[in-house]
């Protein structure tokens, strides 16, 4: 009995290859993302925290005109930063958008492959089953010829 051997086996596993590496990617981008909102998030708290300390710079009794031209100064740079950073979400949204995409063709190719490998498995265990059907069908009759 031969062994069933799948002519595609190696461009199967090419695809399978770029699969995980475009799984790779996207994960990567899903990680840069998660990092980004976190910092995004660290940011917006600083200039709450900066934004309570501006108004309490200008309560009545002494203005300390240095301090709330600072903590001005700052909260327009965190506020440059969180926009700077806002939009670099975006374009990381479309990169995600773009990598999973490119992920979900990849596996699509994937399962293609697997399932042409399986029907042809299937056709070759058929063809092993008829010939040693007719390997039996061929041994039973030289043996009733024998007999007669």
């Amino acid at each position: 009995m031969s062994r069933f051997q799948f002519r595609l086996a190696t461009l199967l596993k090419i695809r399978e290859s770029d699969r995980d590496e475009r799984r790779l990617r996207l994960a990567e981008a899903l990680e840069a993302q998660r990092i980004l909102h976190e910092r995004i998030e660290e940011l917006r708290r600083e200039k709450g925290e900066i934004s309570r300390e501006s108004r309490a710079a200008i309560e009545p009794g002494q203005l300390d005109i240095d301090r709330v031209l600072r903590v001005s100064r700052y909260e327009l740079l965190l506020e440059a930063q969180i926009d700077h950073l806002t939009k670099r979400d975006e374009q990381l949204r479309e990169q995600i958008e773009l990598r999973r995409d490119a992920l979900v063709e990849a596996d699509r190719e994937v399962k293609i492959l697997e399932k042409l490998r399986q029907r042809r498995r299937e056709e070759f265990k058929t063809q092993e089953r008829n010939l040693e059907q007719k390997a039996m069908d061929e041994l039973g009759r030289h043996r009733q010829q024998a007999r007669s």
